[in-house]
């Protein structure tokens, strides 16, 4: 009886599937852009994590079924980095980046 999977092609495509980053990974990544893009030498507030957070799901998550989400959610609120009181957005944005490397 012939294989009926192709072993090659699934290797190829389970090898393409683990380079690429994680869920969590790509929202502490988005999160991370977005404190860049907007006055990175600027502290770091509540207000303009919340917004870079929330935009970063909104734009991560927007296809994505909910248990998937709530997964990577969590998983990428464990891995968040500490604050300081006098870091700015650029310097938290590195942190986020750096902590999406170990998702």
């Amino acid at each position: 009886m012939p294989e009926l999977i192709d072993r090659r092609q699934a290797d190829e495509a389970l090898d393409q599937a683990l380079a690429q980053p994680t869920l969590a990974a790509r929202l502490l990544t988005a999160a991370a852009d977005h404190l860049g893009a907007d006055a990175p030498t600027g502290p770091l507030t509540g207000l303009g994590w919340s917004r870079a957070l929330c935009a970063a799901t909104i734009t991560t998550m927007r296809d994505v079924p909910a248990a998937a989400a709530n997964y990577a959610a969590a998983r990428a609120v464990l891995a968040l980095p500490d604050t300081a009181p006098s870091i700015t957005r650029g310097e938290y944005a590195l942190r986020l980046r750096a902590a999406a490397l170990g998702l």
